[in-house]
């Protein structure tokens, strides 16, 4: 998935968006693979806070993981960043239910829609 499928993305959450309210989404993305791995560089999801994605990178327990840490970062009040790394073996795989092995470095960011918004009014203005 490339950038202008993540800009389609965020587009597609902003044209229903009340900016009265603080929106945020969790924007995780696969920045670097080794190996085999379901989904490659550039493969994106986005997280709502009420748990409704759009995307995948891969599903599975890699995925599971990335969203978990994902909501707990919307649940905070700062805008957050953080970049997590999975190293599967075989018998890591075989434990946790994978199909796929391989290195995966995946980056979840949270964007802030309303601050979005407000930036671009200034723009404007």
């Amino acid at each position: 998935m490339n950038e202008i499928m993540v800009e389609e993305m965020l587009r597609e959450f902003e044209s229903g968006a009340d900016f009265d309210q603080d929106l945020k989404f969790a924007l995780a993305k696969i920045i670097e693979v080794g190996g085999s791995t379901p989904r490659g560089s550039g493969a994106v999801i986005l997280l709502k806070p009420d748990g409704e994605t759009v995307g995948t990178i891969g599903g599975g327990p890699v995925e599971n993981e990335v969203l978990a840490t994902a909501e707990a970062m919307l649940s905070k009040e700062e805008p957050d960043f953080r970049r997590l790394s999975f190293e599967l073996d075989s018998e890591e795989i075989e434990k946790i239910g994978g199909i796929c092995g391989g290195s995966v470095e995946v980056m979840i960011e949270i964007i802030n829609l309303t601050e979005r918004s407000r930036d671009d009014e200034e723009v404007e203005s």
